[in-house]
């Protein structure tokens, strides 16, 4: 009787392939259409088609097709759908069904076909009474019933969609007579590329990653960069967080460097925040400029920062690194409606951005208005580290009042060098009151000229200058105290102490 049986269901299902869709439901035996029984058929199944991303080159290649049952009452006893192929390339899916459609989930007959006059591929499953001494697939059960064999398409960051045609699935219950139960889908795809390959062209190197700069600090409301859920977002996703940022240039720069961050570190957490603030403005060769400093304890490999300021009131300049840029690269963009979007990231594996006593960054910037403040404000921060693990962020200081009276001291005076103590540069800020003829000379604890940084005539305003720790030769001096001494012509004289240390 069993045996009979299995090979009914056997013949049920190879005429079900060449039955139509509509007409299937009518079929007695197998899938047979009648009113739910009491109402109870639910919600019913969940057809789900995997959404995969793989290289070009990439093998043995399937893709799950799984099936829920979420009927409270009834199990599953076999199913059909169309997968459209009207936009799959021909090369994708063989054109033999039992080489596309394999491994059938134990206990169920699984099958597939193209029919002829259609750009379809049938899906047929049938729970095998033999195999599946359960029956079906019971109330609350998900399995995989199934997996389509394919090739990867051609072309990288493109999408493939596998879509099922809704009006062709059919759902039976495992009952005698059988009843369609309800169902819903989830379709599928198939999406080509190589994580931080932005520019598409199957390697990763430093165009990608001035490309994904570019975008970061070109991207707008509404958003240019793609969508995460498209081939092309994965690919810009270098670090699979669900977010396209400044670490995932630091994934590239990775790359390009042979840097694994696989190692167990980025399963450490980060423990403390690191902390941003805004300093007043100062003068750094007569032109005024917003330092922004970074507090932090970690190497931080990027930093991706926007502020905001009324084009009206201020005009901000190309942003810049203090000093030495120790391997450092800095892009940004500063648009008429007054936004700064700014990205800074280290080329080297060992250095990081700027911290402490030293500025992150200068942000040049000029009042228009006479006696009336502008404001520029810092408004998002994103720090990632070597790992590419982003790093908590606290915003202290976020924003700073800028005057045309900031252009203009009112007394000479010379500041304390930062850092201090330094290694191997440090910065000395100083004013000038009026126009003057300005040494700034370094000497020795015996009273030596060290160096002379500064012998001009300037005119009024504030000023810096960084000296590198070596002499007038260019030799580097010892470690040890040193003194700099800031005279004007005027008559104004100040001198203040500095520490070496190496």
């Amino acid at each position: 009787m069993k045996l009979n049986r299995f090979f009914f269901l056997i013949l049920s299902v190879f005429c079900l392939m060449a039955v139509p869709v509509a007409v299937q439901a009518g079929i007695t035996s197998g899938f047979s259409s009648s009113e739910p029984l009491n109402g109870d058929v639910g919600t019913g199944a969940v057809i789900k088609i995997d959404q995969v991303f793989v290289g070009r080159n990439a093998t043995d290649l399937k893709l799950n097709i799984t099936v829920t049952n979420n009927n409270p009452t009834f199990a599953i006893g076999g199913l059909s759908f169309d997968i459209d192929l009207t936009n799959v390339p021909g090369e994708v899916f063989d054109g033999d069904p039992d080489k596309v459609v394999v491994e059938a989930a134990s206990g169920f007959i699984f099958k597939g076909n193209y029919p002829q006059g259609t750009n379809t591929l049938r899906i047929v499953l049938l729970s095998e009474p033999q195999g599946n001494q359960v029956g079906g697939i019971g109330p609350g059960g998900s399995i995989v019933i199934g997996k389509l064999v394919y090739t990867s398409p051609d072309a990288l960051g493109t999408d493939t969609p596998v879509v099922i045609l809704e009006p062709s699935i059919v759902v039976s219950s495992f009952t005698f007579p059988a009843f369609e139960l309800d169902a819903t889908h989830e379709d599928g795809a198939i999406q080509t590329g190589v994580r931080g390959d932005i520019n598409k062209n199957d390697v990763v190197n430093i165009l990608d990653a001035v490309e994904l700069v570019l975008a970061l600090i070109n991207d707008s409301i509404p958003s240019t960069l793609p969508d995460l859920k498209t081939a092309l977002g994965k690919i810009y996703d270098v670090t699979d967080d669900g977010g396209i940022n400044i670490a995932d240039v630091i994934g590239i720069i990775n790359i390009i460097l042979g840097i694994d961050i696989h190692d167990g570190a980025i399963t450490k957490p980060i423990a403390g925040h690191s902390i941003i603030d805004l300093r007043a403005p100062i003068l750094v060769e007569g032109e005024l400029m917003v330092p922004v400093m970074l507090d932090t304890r970690h190497l931080i490999a990027g930093a991706q920062a926007t502020f905001t300021f009324d084009p009206s009131k201020l005009l901000v300049g190309t942003p810049q690194l203090d000093g030495e840029t120790n391997g450092l690269t800095l892009e940004s963009r500063v648009t008429d409606d007054g936004t700064v979007r700014v990205i800074v990231y280290s080329l080297r594996a060992d250095t990081g951005l700027a911290a402490d006593d030293r500025p992150m960054l200068l942000i040049p910037v000029t009042p228009l208005l006479d006696h009336e403040e502008a404001e520029l404000a810092l408004t998002e921060m994103t720090l990632a580290d070597r790992q590419t693990r982003l790093v908590p962020v606290d915003l202290g200081t976020t924003t700073q009042a800028i005057t045309k009276e900031m252009l203009a001291p009112k007394t000479f005076a010379l500041n304390l060098n930062y850092p201090n103590p330094f290694n191997p540069t440090t910065t000395i800020a100083y004013d000038v009151a009026e126009q003057a003829h300005i040494t700034l000379v370094v000497y020795n604890l015996l009273g030596q000229e060290v160096i002379r940084l500064v012998d001009e005539v300037q005119s009024g305003g504030r000023y810096q200058v960084t000296w590198n720790a070596r002499n007038t030769q260019n030799r580097e001096v010892a470690s040890g105290i040193y003194l700099y001494r800031l005279v004007s012509s005027t008559g104004f004289s100040e001198a203040k102490r500095m520490t070496l240390l190496k």
